[in-house]
Formats: C-alpha cells, structure tokens, sequence
C-alpha cells in the first residue's frame, strides 16, 4: 500500500507526462474534475492482481505508456509520443466511473475479501458500460479530441471476428493497438512473475 508521499509522487510523476497532451483545455478541466478519483483508483479488484490498491490505476497508466514507448522506439514503429502519452495514460480512465459515481467501491462483504481477495467491486448504481466506452465516454464529455488510430486503440476490439461486418472491415490493426496489447501483456506478465 502507497503511502500519501509515494502517492504525491506518482500523481506529480502522471502529471508531468499528462501536461505533454496538447489537445486543449479538455485535458486539464478532466484532470481538476477527477484528480482525486483518478489517483485514488484501483486498477484491478483483486488483491492477485497488479495495482490492486490506491494509486494502481495511475501508477499502471504510467508504466504502460512507458513501455509504448519503449517498444515504438526501439522497434521504429512511427508513433508519435502524444499518442502514446493519450492512449497510455487515459485507455482506462473509465474505471474512475461516471462523472458523479466510483467505478469500483470497496467490497464490505468480508468472506470475499478474505477468500476471494476482492478489495473492490463494481459500483451497482452505474450504467451498463464497459471500461473503453466509459473511458471513450470521459474523453468526449471533456472534449479530448482524438485521432482514429487512438480512438481505436482505447475501443479496443469491437465486435467477434465472425460477425458480418469484421468480414468487410479492413483487418490491418493500427500501430497504437498493437503498442498498447503490447506493453499491457508485457507488463501482466512482469508483475506476475514478480
């Protein structure tokens, strides 16, 4: 568990890269709005899981873009750093919530803290939303403007590769998905080893 100086730290550190984004005022209105709730969110409900405490979602933002980073330059994939930076630090801002309500509350029930190891759980009184629309949902209330390829990346996959239309689509996956699939397995796979 981070301590407030360490959590201090880490949201200077997820600022000083947010503040390379210039896409307006948007950011920076989105960042006052939800500071607090973006630094003190999880990013994952379990405790088996990396970053499974305050600070895990900001600190697991910043080790992504990060690591798309890495990978962009040493594999000469043209990215610009301002994709990186928008897709690495914001794909799951939706897990902060809506604008109003917490994505993940904390799990009061104690048998699934102690044995399932569930800190957190979904918040019960928010809509139907899966994390990238809810973080694609954020990013349009705030006015961040977005390029394809980011839009793309954040969305993720969008439909079951059987379905009519992913027959018709084009099938290249932009540089940005492949960075961002990239680095996160990377990093499931560095923590867990660890």
């Amino acid at each position: 568990m981070m301590n407030e100086r360490e959590l201090t730290d880490l949201w200077t550190s997820y600022m000083k890269l947010a503040d390379k984004i210039n896409r307006g005022p948007g950011i920076q209105q989105m960042m006052e709005e939800l500071g607090e709730r973006l630094l003190m969110c999880p990013a994952e409900p379990r405790n088996d899981s990396p970053g499974c405490e305050p600070g895990g979602l900001v600190r697991q933002a910043i080790t992504v873009a990060k690591g798309m980073k890495r990978l962009n330059d040493t594999f000469e994939m043209g990215a610009t750093t301002e994709s990186i930076l928008v897709v690495g630090l914001l794909h799951e801002i939706g897990k902060v919530g809506s604008l109003e309500e917490p994505y993940f509350v904390p799990e009061e029930e104690g048998w699934r803290r102690e044995k399932l190891g569930a800190f957190y759980k979904p918040n019960e009184r928010l809509g139907r939303m899966t994390i990238p629309e809810r973080s694609l949902f954020l990013l349009n209330h705030y006015g961040v403007k977005l390029t394809e390829e980011e839009f793309m990346a954040i969305r993720g996959p969008s439909r079951p590769p059987d379905w009519v239309e992913s027959r018709l689509a084009p099938t290249a996956e932009p540089t940005l998905t492949i960075l961002l699939r990239s680095a996160r397995d990377i990093l499931i796979r560095k923590v867990g080893a660890e």
